[in-house]
């Protein structure tokens, strides 16, 4: 088999293509400096409708083709267990996981701590709120100790009740973007903003309500 790589890399990439296209798995025998792009892609492509592409991903070595066919192939929360299983460490990052985890949060245990962002951490506990209670230690320091989307998520909730922010919007916030959010006990609606680390009503705000109160007297 190797005889027969080294044949057909003397430049005729086009019946190496042929041969990935027969047999995919030849992917397996030919070394990552050797693998392109395309040929990935054919080799993936090529597999039968009963084998999933999952068996043969571990051997892709580029991120992009490996999201490429996630985002083809990956249907339901099985599959996405079987693609955090296959894809390479070096190969897994942030966005793979993020789609990995919008398919199956419970996939979480699978995926190393050293591309587990707040973002990745907020989508597990908005899929299944109870997973950090019953298991602390998979939070990691950096994003249990710092202010990011996931603690002002658990920040807000703790003080307003409810789980009504999207990423975007909790981004926003953290970028000191102003927002409006009901009070637990009056149901008013009060404009705040995120400063320091610490929630703030904001300033105009607070002007106007000391004036009517002012008026009230």
């Amino acid at each position: 088999m190797e005889k027969e790589i080294t044949a057909l890399l003397s430049g005729e990439n086009d019946k190496l293509l042929e041969s990935v296209k027969r047999d995919p798995f030849l992917l397996r025998k030919m070394r990552n400096d050797v693998k392109t792009r395309e040929i990935c892609r054919v080799a993936l492509e090529s597999l039968s409708g009963q084998i999933p592409k999952y068996d043969l991903i571990s051997d892709v070595p580029y991120s992009d083709v490996c999201l490429e066919i996630l985002q083809k192939y990956c249907m339901d929360k099985t599959d996405a267990v079987m693609y955090a299983v296959n894809i390479r460490d070096e190969v897994m990052n942030e966005e793979i996981a993020e789609f990995i985890l919008e398919k199956n949060p419970l996939a979480f245990p699978i995926l190393k701590d050293t591309y587990l962002s707040p973002e990745l951490c907020f989508l597990v506990d908005r899929g299944n709120p109870d997973y950090f209670s019953k298991y602390p230690d998979m939070l990691p320091i950096r994003v249990k100790e710092t202010v990011n989307v996931f603690t002002l998520s658990r920040m807000l909730e703790r003080r307003f009740g409810g789980r009504d922010f999207s990423l975007v919007e909790l981004k926003e916030i953290l970028q000191g973007k102003p927002f409006h959010i009901k009070e637990p006990s009056s149901g008013k609606s009060t404009l705040m903003k995120l400063e320091g680390g610490k929630l703030f009503i904001f300033p105009e705000e607070k002007e106007m309500r000391e004036r009517k109160k002012g008026c009230k007297l």
